[in-house]
């Protein structure tokens, strides 16, 4: 009896071990490790989570030395485990420096940190003289400096734009012109579709939601009727029909769950646009109020209210760990909180990881915050007449240069994935 007992608790253990453990894991999984090297002692946390319908797959690793972290976050479907093989440090009274080596680690840039905030080596280079000794030395290694300078050479000129050379192939931007749509990719490199009879220099009633733009229909004066949508994979052209005439002196306001929200300032009517199945309702006007959205529930303030200032609707509540007196802007990710803090010039641009906010890692400096898109870890921006990028892997890059972008600050752009990741 006794022996049954035993083999059954075996094969309980065993069908627990079967059934269990895959679920545990089939979303990633998360662990922790030491690394010891130049007679230092790191902590690792390696956390994986993979692919999803909303998100790439990827590792988030945390390396402890002594008192200092570094989160590290990066886009990768392999899910080995323990990738983090060697680190090396340097650290002198201002800066605390890794290296981390590993098969899936060749693409990182050296990273120093000084007062919470991480620098990647390229945006420090030349500013301490035993950091850049240090990088110097980890040459034979596979460090390449080169890796993050930004290439210059252009595709193509054509339009009046100058594409470069460095396009990402799963990407594709939606850029307006003043008759209508440029989609600029890495395999057609650039397309154009008209939508306007004549030149429109200020369009407020359009918008890029993933691979679509949305726009008022600026061939009528005055007031309108319709809204095209394109999608800008395959160019087609929907049309969205109202029954009742639209102000162009109208703002769009946001974009919940597929529907697009516009407020009618001459009309006092806020109308709700549904994506999915093509129709205008009337959601607001003097009587019922206008609903806004604050990132987390629906409010109601009254026409009057937002007549005098326009409000724009949060797609995610704002931070408390954040604070507000050190930024000017912040911007809200799936991962990420973006903070945008003012010098003397311009704006430098920070990421804090939601998992550790308290640290943040530097990425670039604007001369003026115009308008931005955050895809797979990837930040765009307009910045001086140009649109850039911004990766770990790679530092800065140009994407394509615009003269209209400094002249016309009201031509909009938008980012969205190109092509099926595998």
């Amino acid at each position: 009896m006794k022996k049954l007992v035993y083999i059954l608790l075996i094969l309980c253990v065993l069908y627990l071990g079967i059934v269990l453990i895959p679920k545990q894991f089939e979303n990633g999984y998360t662990i922790s490790y030491m690394v010891n090297t130049q007679n230092e002692k790191f902590e690792i946390k390696e956390v994986y989570h993979k692919k999803t319908k909303n998100q790439s797959a990827r590792y988030w690793i945390q390396i402890g030395v002594n008192d200092t972290i570094f989160p590290i976050e990066m886009i990768s479907i392999q899910g080995k485990k323990q990738i983090v093989e060697d680190i090396y440090t340097f650290s002198n009274d201002d800066y605390v420096c890794i290296y981390p080596v590993g098969e899936y680690l060749s693409s990182l840039d050296v990273l120093c940190q000084k007062d919470s905030t991480i620098y990647p080596y390229h945006t420090m280079m030349g500013e301490d003289s035993e950091v850049d000794a240090f990088v110097a030395s980890l040459t034979p290694f596979g460090y390449d400096d080169t890796t993050w300078k930004d290439r210059r050479s252009i595709l193509k000129s054509i339009k009046g734009l100058s594409i470069y050379d460095n396009l990402v192939p799963t990407h594709a931007i939606g850029m307006e012109s003043y008759k209508g749509l440029y989609v600029l990719d890495a395999t057609n490199l650039l397309r154009e579709k008209q939508l306007f009879q004549n030149d429109v220099y200020q369009k407020n009633i359009e918008l890029f939601y993933r691979n679509y733009y949305i726009i008022a229909d600026y061939n009528a004066s005055y007031e309108f009727h319709e809204f095209s949508v394109i999608n800008m994979k395959n160019q087609k052209e929907t049309k969205i029909i109202s029954n009742k005439a639209i102000s162009f002196d109208s703002y769009i306001q946001g974009i919940v769950e597929e529907a697009v929200y516009i407020l009618d300032r001459v009309n006092k009517k806020q109308y709700k646009i549904h994506l999915s199945d093509k129709t205008v309702t009337k959601v607001g006007d003097i009587d019922s109020g206008v609903q806004i959205y604050n990132g987390e529930k629906w409010e109601t303030k009254t026409m009057y209210e937002v007549l005098k200032q326009d409000i724009y609707f949060y797609t995610h509540v704002m931070p408390d760990d954040i604070s507000r007196e050190v930024y000017e802007f912040v911007d809200v990710t799936g991962d990420y909180y973006y903070g945008y803090q003012s010098i003397d010039g311009g704006y430098a641009v920070y990421r804090m990881h939601k998992q550790n906010p308290s640290i943040r890692y530097y990425i670039t400096t604007l001369k003026e915050k115009k308008q931005v898109s955050y895809i797979d870890n990837y930040i765009y921006f307009m910045d001086n007449g140009c649109l850039y990028y911004y990766h770990d892997t790679t530092g800065v890059r140009m994407v394509v240069q615009n003269p209209e972008f400094n002249f016309n600050p009201n031509l909009q752009f938008g980012v969205y994935e190109n092509e099926k990741k595998q």
